[in-house]
C-alpha cells in the first residue's frame, strides 16, 4: 500500500506498509490486512491535514506495532520504537 503524492519535476513522497488481500466478511468484497508494522516518519505527515478518521486509524496503527513487534525486540530497539509511535 504505497499512497504518495508527486510534485510533477521535483520530487515525490510515498508513505508504503506491507498488506494482503483478503476475503472479506462482506459477500463478494475484498479488504487489505496489514502485515508489515514499521512506524512512519513523522515528518512526512501534516498533522493538521488528517481527519478524525485518519488519526484515528494511524492511532490504531501505532497500537498494533506496540503490541504485536515491541514484545519481540531486545536491547536499546524497543526504547528508539516506542519514540518514533508518538503522536
Amino acid at each position: 500500500n504505497e499512497p504518495g503524492y508527486y510534485e510533477e519535476g521535483a520530487y515525490g513522497i510515498r508513505l508504503e506498509n506491507l498488506v494482503h488481500v483478503k476475503r472479506s466478511e462482506h459477500e463478494g468484497m475484498l479488504e487489505f490486512e496489514t502485515i508489515g508494522y514499521v512506524p512512519f516518519d513523522q515528518e512526512l505527515i501534516d498533522f493538521e491535514k488528517l481527519t478524525a478518521d485518519e488519526l484515528a486509524w494511524l492511532k490504531a496503527y501505532y497500537r498494533q506495532i506496540e503490541e504485536l513487534v515491541l514484545p519481540h525486540l531486545e536491547g536499546d530497539i524497543p526504547a528508539f520504537l516506542k519514540s518514533q509511535l508518538v503522536l
